[in-house]
């Protein structure tokens, strides 16, 4: 397994909504327990903040339907969806479901 803070990049099963996180950002963004507060921190750190910002609504909105966790209603706040799917990316990166740059899990 790589270090804690070699970037990986974490993408949506489209492929549409990206995420370069680090393993450390991802562990502290998700674990047992409640992670919205550290979801919200995570998503200041700058680096974070500028990806997410570039994600495309109706991208993100149909990413996320394909999970069917959320009601169509809930998918229609953008802001609330970017949690989502900074929690999801940081879960499977985590868990060791994407590769880093070298190609090593």
């Amino acid at each position: 397994m790589n270090a804690p803070d070699e970037m990986i990049h974490a993408c949506s099963s489209c492929g549409r909504v990206n995420l370069a996180i680090t393993r450390g950002e991802a562990a502290r963004a998700s674990h047992a327990g409640s992670c919205d507060a550290d979801v919200a921190a995570l998503m200041l750190e700058p680096h974070i903040a500028a990806q997410v910002d570039a994600w495309d609504c109706e991208h993100l909105r149909r990413a996320l339907r394909e999970f069917g966790c959320w009601t169509l209603e809930e998918l229609d706040n953008h802001a609330d969806n970017c949690a989502r799917m900074v929690w999801v990316l940081a879960g499977n990166v985590a868990d060791g479901s994407y590769e880093d740059e070298r190609g090593e899990a």
